[in-house]
């Protein structure tokens, strides 16, 4: 088999899915902590969703630069 004729990956693997699902359980928890934070029960759910989407861009980041190096070191 030559490797034109591999079918070609797909790009949305595992640790997409487990983003997406840390994504939810992010925005589940900041709704929560709306519905039941009492005082200034919005800026505590804001808290906790930047948190989650600071977590998420830096994996997220992480994982672009890991797959731009192999990706060079392919080519050389």
């Amino acid at each position: 088999m030559n490797p034109s004729d591999e079918p070609a990956p797909s790009r949305f693997r595992p640790a997409h899915w487990i983003m997406v699902g840390l994504l939810l359980w992010g925005g589940y928890l900041a709704m929560g902590a709306v519905w039941f934070g009492g005082t200034l029960a919005v800026w505590r759910g804001l808290i906790v969703f930047v948190c989650t989407l600071a977590f998420l861009g830096f994996w997220w980041l992480a994982l672009a630069v890991r797959e731009r190096r192999l990706r060079a070191e392919d080519e050389s």
